[in-house]
């Protein structure tokens, strides 16, 4: 199982040269198996890029993400009660980026074992929240 993280499906939708070589066969290996997965505050998060005009994907926010997920088939994970909790009282988020904090802590709860997607490295994600690089 493939978690795409914001920047990763930004860069696979528009600019895929920016993926480094391990996160693209990550993809392409994940979709095949109809495995491949991003978190819905990253929709969020491309839909308020796109709003403030740091992203210009040439459509609407709403298009531009039903068009990348369905390109790829890629799920969407949603947000649980235990998460949002746990995203606001666990000691290993520092809340410098309440977004981030919130991503990661929803890999911590959900997907023990799977791997994370970012632009430019692929990393593994245990219970420890932090795993190693397996790609680069």
């Amino acid at each position: 199982m493939i978690i795409l993280d914001t920047c990763a499906l930004i860069f696979d939708a528009l600019t895929p040269d920016k993926l480094s070589l391990a996160a693209e066969k990550a993809i392409i290996s994940a979709e095949k198996k109809n495995c491949l997965f991003c978190c819905d505050i990253s929709l969020w998060e491309v839909a308020m890029l796109i709003q403030k005009k740091r992203l210009v994907p040439g459509t609407d926010a709403q298009t531009f993400l039903q068009l990348t997920l369905q390109a790829r088939q890629i799920q969407i994970l949603n947000i649980s009660l235990e998460i949002a909790v746990l995203s606001t009282t666990h000691p290993s988020f520092n809340h410098f980026d309440p977004q981030i904090d919130l991503f990661l802590q929803q890999q911590f709860i959900i997907m023990q074992n799977w791997l994370l997607v970012i632009s430019d490295y692929v990393r593994c994600l245990s219970f420890q929240l932090y795993g190693d690089v397996v790609g680069g």
